[in-house]
């Protein structure tokens, strides 16, 4: 059969895939099921919460009030702002700093 096209069948068989490759593929999809996972508990927590407690508009977040926003605080030119930590007696031979003992305080004056 000269001339003539034959399909040869051959019994030589493709070349596996290194082990690693599966395995790593399978680690892939594994993380990527456990990301989807912890995504869809995110959701459902978040949406538990807002149906109990409902969407109430909350005006600090509105956007044309006076709250802190993307400006940041705002004062007076001469105003004289002061943060005040109130803490308990510091032990040098301690490397953390001392613990709050009362609230944070911004006190401004001036202006």
């Amino acid at each position: 059969m000269t001339g003539s096209r034959q399909l040869v069948f051959s019994s030589a068989r493709r070349a596996k895939r290194p082990r690693w490759i599966g395995v790593s593929a399978w680690i892939v999809v594994i993380l990527a099921v456990c990301g989807l996972l912890v995504a869809l508990l995110a959701a459902s927590l978040w949406g538990y919460a807002w149906a109990q407690l409902g969407g109430d508009e909350v005006p600090a977040l509105a956007d044309d009030g006076d709250a802190l926003g993307a400006e940041g605080a705002r004062a007076p030119s001469q105003a004289t702002t002061v943060l005040v930590a109130t803490t308990a007696p510091r032990d040098p031979t301690e490397r953390r700093g001392p613990e709050l003992v009362a609230p944070v305080w911004i006190v401004q004056a001036g202006g």
